[in-house]
Order: C-alpha cells, then sequence, then structure tokens
C-alpha cells in the first residue's frame, strides 16, 4: 500500500496477481545471492522492502538532504513490478527519477551486486541529473583513452558520492580510507 505524503491516500492492497515479477514471499528466493537480497530482512517481501526504501530516500530527497538518492538494485522484472508506484511516489513528493539500466560503476558500490540490474535515481533539481550524466560520460571517455587508473576512479567515485550526499566521512570508508559502517567491506558478496 502506498500512502501518500501530501494526503495520506491509500491505494489499494495489491494480491500476488497484481504483482508480476515477484513471488510469494515464502517462495521468495534469488536465483544469485546478491548484497540486496541479502539486506532484506527475513519476512518482508521483497517488493515492500524495495518501495519502502524508494518511499523513504524520496523523502529525504524532497527536504533536501540529498540531491540525489537510489533506488535499491532491481531485477529488470522487479522494475517493472513496481514502476507504478515508483512513479506514485515520485509525483507525490514531486521530485523526477530516471531509470538507469547501465549503472555508473565506481569503488563506491561492489561491481558484482550491480551486474544486470536497474536502479532508479530520484532527484530535485535538474542540474543533479546533468551531473551524473556527466560523471558517466567522464568515465566513458577516461576508460576509451586508457587513463581509467587508481586515481581517476577514486577522484570519480568521490565526485558521485558527493553527489549521493555522502559525508567525507563515509566516503572515506566506502573507497576504503578508513574503516566503519559504510565500508565496502560490509558490503561486499560472500565468496
Amino acid at each position: 500500500m502506498i500512502v501518500s505524503p501530501r494526503t495520506f491516500r491509500h491505494s489499494r492492497v495489491r494480491n500476488e496477481e497484481d504483482r508480476p515479477g515477484y513471488p510469494r514471499p515464502e517462495a521468495e528466493q534469488s536465483d544469485r545471492s546478491d548484497a540486496y537480497t541479502m539486506m532484506t530482512p527475513q519476512g518482508i517481501d521483497k517488493r515492500s522492502f524495495s518501495l519502502g526504501m524508494i518511499f523513504a530516500f524520496a523523502e529525504i530527497v524532497a527536504a533536501g538532504v540529498k540531491p540525489l538518492a537510489l533506488s535499491p538494485p532491481l531485477k529488470h522484472e522487479e522494475y517493472t513490478a513496481i514502476k507504478a508506484d515508483s512513479d506514485t511516489i515520485v509525483n507525490d513528493w514531486r521530485l523526477h527519477s530516471y531509470v538507469e539500466h547501465d549503472f555508473l560503476q565506481t569503488d563506491l558500490f561492489p561491481e558484482d551486486a550491480l551486474r544486470d540490474i536497474v536502479v532508479i535515481l530520484y532527484y530535485r533539481n535538474p542540474a543533479v541529473l546533468e551531473a551524473y550524466l556527466q560523471l558517466k560520460e567522464t568515465q566513458r571517455v577516461l576508460v576509451s583513452e586508457n587513463r581509467y587508473g587508481p586515481d581517476a576512479r577514486r577522484s570519480l567515485a568521490r565526485r558521485f558520492g558527493e553527489l549521493l550526499g555522502y559525508s567525507d566521512e563515509a566516503l572515506n570508508e566506502r573507497l576504503g580510507t578508513a574503516d566503519g559502517p559504510f565500508s565496502t567491506a560490509r558490503l561486499s558478496l560472500p565468496e
């Protein structure tokens, strides 16, 4: 059920037949071990968890706390199943979204968690999307010119993290220069 932030309007409760691409919670088993599946608490279906995360991040972006927020990584069929509800959340919070099928790969997130997925970007200011797309273009050029070495990787990842509103401390943890709750080691997949 989606609750509008302005009107507390309730949408109808959906049953499994209305949720294509999403198995019943008791039958939900991932065909791969990914970081997002590992994060989903036991007993909560992935669809509800995804929409809860999207709603929370939309509120944070709408409040100006973060310039850019990301949906959880979604398989294509999962994205299709939540698209309408995600659009409702975006409209209710008066935000914009961009569906990314080729997510920017940086040292901020484990690469193996981002293969063959969809990530929805949520933002209030269109300049934020422009900045994200410029980072992708910068990376493409650096790779094509064989100049995407460790320093360029770290710089691009830091710029992306700033766009996501990460603090210097969180960025240092994610980029391996400090240890803490945002360390990518904590986000890595088991071997």
